[in-house]
């Protein structure tokens, strides 16, 4: 009977965290948007523009030697490039560099035009031209489908959400079903459908088809 008490008690408070979370998030939601996007210039395009690091090194504190060590790169406008490697070469730290939520400790880059080095920070407008897809869905668990729509609205003065709506029906990811609620391969295309309704110049892809069964593999990346 004591168990019996304690579970329902456990039960409460799990549903009572649950339930605060999801009205901060509904709160977050309901907030008036400071944003005016009609009559806005529309963001420019790429002309050309290329992914460039020049002699870049990087290294985590405490680390004894380099994560990236006087790295060259370049890739050019239309151009894809698959980043291969074992577990701790520096694949994600590279990614995290060019997106500048890491900042390299030698050399200097370029990311669609913006200059990327020690000290540098990318530009918000340029950052709103990249899509990026992590190997985990980034979303609160307790919030919905549809309301990651809100969430890009917010996020992308260029958000598309028809885009987006077609591509959460082409991806089979139902409007009301929470985001906990997702496999794995569908939280990686919801994910997807985020990263391609702003239409980027740029799509980041960091190992977002790891740990799927073949079918759910081939289907993202299709």
């Amino acid at each position: 009977f004591a168990n019996w008490i304690t579970g329902i008690l456990n039960d409460s408070m799990t549903l009572r965290r649950e339930a605060l979370d999801l009205t901060s998030i509904r709160e977050y939601l309901e907030i008036e948007e400071p944003f005016c996007f009609a009559g806005g210039k529309q963001l420019p395009k790429a002309q050309g523009y290329e992914l460039r690091l020049e002699n870049v090194s990087f290294c985590y504190p405490k680390a004894t030697k380099n994560t990236i060590d006087h790295m060259n790169l370049t890739v050019h406008a239309g151009e894809k490039l698959a980043i291969v490697g074992l577990n701790g070469a520096g694949k994600t730290t590279t990614i995290k560099m060019l997106l500048g939520i890491l900042q390299p400790d030698e050399g200097e880059g370029e990311v669609l035009g913006c200059p990327i080095g020690k000290g540098m920070f990318l530009e918000g407008s340029v950052k709103e031209r990249i899509g990026v897809v992590l190997d985990t869905c980034a979303f609160p668990e307790t919030s919905k489908v549809q309301d990651v729509a809100t969430l890009g609205r917010f996020a992308y003065r260029n958000w598309d959400a028809k885009r987006f709506g077609a591509l959460c029906e082409r991806f089979e990811l139902a409007p009301k079903k929470n985001v906990k609620e997702l496999s794995r391969g569908m939280g990686m295309k919801l994910m997807l459908a985020f990263a391609l309704s702003h239409d980027p110049e740029l799509l980041v892809l960091d190992e977002a088809t790891a740990g799927l069964d073949p079918m759910a593999r081939e289907e993202v990346l299709d």
